[in-house]
């Protein structure tokens, strides 16, 4: 029977051309996998969605939570979104899934083609451009904030900063408050003085506003090529929303804080704060080529949006970006960091490089082998009501997350990341969002630490999506697709010899607590390496761990390895274990009777509560199209040297 129903899912793969992150053939295999232990496909949607009193709860976290199927779907429409990697679409697509605002996408945009066909004839007529576009966005940025006081803009204030602030930072931040002049609130409390502030705000009208001010900034790109920059000296202009300034061709140096930046050419140094607040709510900034360094040592002050609308966009040249806490961050807003080409440096401190609370954070980078750091918080990172995307899509990159917050007193000597696609609540009281890195080619570095690579904490997701390369996953607890606390996390790897290595688990498709977890790799073969994973459900959780072709390892021997799961609350956890194809190596197990294959090719067990794991071949091999024509090429030779 067994032979019988391979035989099927080989017939069913051979006409399957989809590329589902999750194949349906591979969720029959589940089900059956499933029924044979006395289950069925549904005992995967027990409810856990327990924490009532948490507000601000997505409604596709709810739903990913308690029907774990839906996440291979939501991933596969995650990973369409960054493919095609459209802001504007972006916007729309976010300000639904966040905010339950489908109509943001109505704005007609043929207002800036007329604008801009009758009145830009020269660099200086792009500052009147600027302001059009900004004068309509700011009918529908003010209506965000129309219900609130002064103190609920100062306490908002105070709390951009003060949400994720480490104790180790206290000092720095004492002094920080009191350089800017920000009020400090010792007593802020989550419950009775932020929520009530939040559920005021018209986020969907801030989106709104967002994907206007995004619309007129893709208008002026497509259309910087038919102006002539040929000015001497800068060009400077007085606005109500800030002083704006267009460059020179020149290496120029910007030291003082602009609205709107455009540099023709050069290897610019950009050292003066690019941010956005309450007097100044909106910042382009329009960088056309050369070299160049973004600068700014103090906190938030390099490409920080709070409570505002920043976009900027680098089209070619080796770039570096280098700033203190809260670099490419926002809170309370919207952020696009754009860089089209060129061999990037991006670091950042806590809550940096595609970091999202409250609104959207979109870093794209396109082209180039690049390296991402961040110490904390950070590298497609989303807080409560938010999303955080890193996206690229080219070139073998480095990302790393971790090095200065030790993570007391779980791993007293190993550092706290929080980062690389996290999802993040604050509990009890938030939930969190969702958290994305998006690699489309290279052989790819992840450093991370505790808490890193496709995790998520407390009703939020955090997701890795890797589409080609051999890559490296290295952490320390908690990592790479793991779902923490009521969240999920998912790690989809679609091919590459990859190498995944933790420390400790849980990780590595693995969830605890009313929570699913996922790992994913598609094709090579790969290495495997965790303390307790590879399909691991812990307390009342669900977990699946598929590798669906290549000849893989796995290195570790761990009684929580390879499909376990526990009892807790006097119920149990579902934890899967799929290997569906190559000649795979398992580790020996022992016992008092001495050494044994628990684990071998072509074998079901079970172990725990309800775990389960499957080797079976059910990956049919692959020609490539190059590979295909040669065989027939050799055929055809072979046949006419038979002629006689």
């Amino acid at each position: 029977m067994k032979k019988i129903f391979i035989l099927l899912i080989f017939i069913s793969i051979t006409f399957t051309l989809n590329a589902e992150v999750l194949k349906e053939t591979e969720i029959k295999l589940i089900e059956t996998l499933l029924e044979q232990n006395d289950m069925s496909i549904n005992s995967l949607n027990f409810l856990k969605d327990w924490a009532r009193d948490t507000k601000f709860k997505l409604p596709t976290v709810v739903d990913i939570l308690n029907n774990p199927l839906q996440f291979p779907k939501f991933v596969d429409q995650t990973e369409a979104l960054c493919e095609k990697h459209d802001p504007s679409e972006m916007i729309c697509e976010y300000a639904d899934i966040l905010f339950q605002a489908k109509w943001v996408d109505s704005f007609d945009e043929t207002i800036f083609e007329e604008y801009f066909t009758q009145n830009v004839k020269t660099p200086k007529d792009i500052f009147g451009y600027v302001e059009y576009v900004w004068e309509i966005t700011d009918h529908f940025y003010q209506k965000a904030w129309q219900q609130l006081s002064q103190e609920n803009k100062d306490m908002l204030h105070y709390l951009s900063y003060s949400l994720w602030e480490e104790a180790e930072d206290s000092l720095r931040y004492d002094e920080f408050y009191q350089f800017q002049g920000i009020t400090v609130y010792d007593s802020l409390s989550i419950e009775d003085d932020v929520i009530p502030i939040l559920e005021k705000i018209d986020f969907a009208s801030l989106m709104y506003a967002a994907n206007i001010s995004q619309k007129g900034f893709d208008f002026l790109m497509q259309n910087l090529p038919i102006i002539t920059f040929d000015n001497d000296k800068k060009l400077l202009h007085d606005s109500h929303f800030g002083m704006m300034c267009i460059g020179t061709s020149r290496s120029d140096m910007y030291e003082k804080q602009y609205s709107f930046i455009l540099d023709p050419s050069g290897n610019d140094m950009f050292a003066a704060p690019i941010k956005t607040d309450w007097a100044h709510p909106f910042y382009w900034i329009v960088d056309m080529q050369g070299d160049d360094t973004y600068r700014n040592d103090m906190i938030g002050n390099l490409f920080r949006v709070f409570a505002g609308i920043g976009i900027s966009c680098d089209i070619t040249g080796n770039d570096v970006y280098v700033g203190d806490d809260y670099t490419l961050s926002s809170f309370l807003g919207y952020l696009l960091a754009h860089d089209m080409d060129g061999n990037d440096i991006y670091n950042g401190g806590l809550n940096s490089i595609a970091a999202a609370t409250f609104g959207l954070n979109l870093l794209i980078d396109e082209k180039g082998c690049d390296h991402y750091s961040t110490t904390e918080l950070g590298e497609g990172f989303a807080g409560p009501l938010a999303a955080g995307f890193l996206i690229d899509t080219e070139g073998s990159d480095m990302y790393y997350a971790g090095g200065k917050y030790l993570h007391v007193p779980l791993a007293p000597f190993d550092h706290r990341a929080l980062s690389q696609g996290f999802g993040f609540g604050v509990r009890p009281y938030l939930g969190g969002g969702i958290g994305v890195m998006y690699d489309q080619s290279g052989n790819d570095v992840y450093q991370g630490a505790v808490y890193s690579q496709a995790v998520a904490y407390w009703y939020a997701l955090g997701i890795i999506i890797d589409k080609t390369g051999n890559d490296f996953y290295t952490a320390v607890y908690y990592p790479q697709g793991s779902g923490i606390h009521l969240a999920g996390g998912f790690l989809y790897d679609e091919q590459g010899e990859d190498h995944y290595y933790s420390k400790h688990g849980p990780g590595q498709g693995a969830a605890h607590d009313y929570a699913v977890g996922y790992l994913i790799d598609r094709k090579g073969n790969d290495i495997y390496s965790v303390e307790g994973g590879n399909g691991l459900g812990l307390t009342n959780s669900v977990a699946l761990f598929l590798d669906a072709s290549g000849d893989d390892r796995y290195e570790r021997h761990f009684s929580s390895n390879y499909g376990y799961a526990n009892t807790a609350r006097n119920t149990g956890s579902i934890g899967i274990f799929l290997d569906t194809g190559g000649t795979d190596i398992y580790p020996i197990s022992s016992d008092t009777s001495g050494f044994y294959e628990k684990y071998k090719n072509d074998t079901r067990w079970s172990y725990g509560t309800y775990g389960v794991g499957w080797d079976t071949l059910m990956a049919v091999q692959e020609i490539a199209a190059v590979e295909e024509k040669a065989e027939e090429d050799a055929a055809t030779v072979d046949s006419l040297a038979s002629i006689k």
